[in-house]
């Protein structure tokens, strides 16, 4: 506890949360992603990002093939295929709450950690627009 009190005494929270930005800022700049309650007080190491017209269960798949660990919601709604009630009751719109992912940093991630996921979560991204476009021109 006494660490823990340390950690967050001093700059931890601040580095997590350059942390969550730097990883916001590269992958919504490469991609569509829309960060869920970016202007309000949230959690400092985590973020929640949706993905238009893609569904979670493929992102996660893509990600996990490429080592990085997501989740599409909580935990009391695991295998449920229905978009998040949270993000639906913010008013995010179906259509981007079912393409969407939570990304959770820990004390110990470290920059280069969070560049390699956004270059893997872009990639990933990409993958599946290339695939869904080719469905539909197919």
């Amino acid at each position: 506890a006494d660490l823990a009190r340390e950690w967050l005494a001093g700059d931890g929270v601040a580095s997590q949360r350059t942390l969550r930005d730097r990883f916001e800022h590269a992958v919504a700049s490469a991609t569509d992603a829309v960060v869920h309650a970016r202007s309000v007080a949230r959690l400092w190491n985590t973020t929640n990002m949706g993905f238009a017209r893609l569904e979670a269960e493929a992102i996660l798949l893509l990600l996990s093939e490429r080592g990085v660990d997501a989740s599409a919601g909580a935990a009391c709604s695991s295998g449920s295929l229905d978009p998040s009630p949270v993000l639906l009751a913010m008013g995010i719109a179906p259509e981007v709450a079912h393409g969407s992912i939570r990304f959770s940093l820990s004390r110990w991630t470290t920059e280069s950690e969070v560049d390699e996921a956004a270059r893997r979560v872009i990639s990933a991204i990409g993958r599946l627009r290339a695939s869904t476009q080719t469905a539909v021109s197919g």
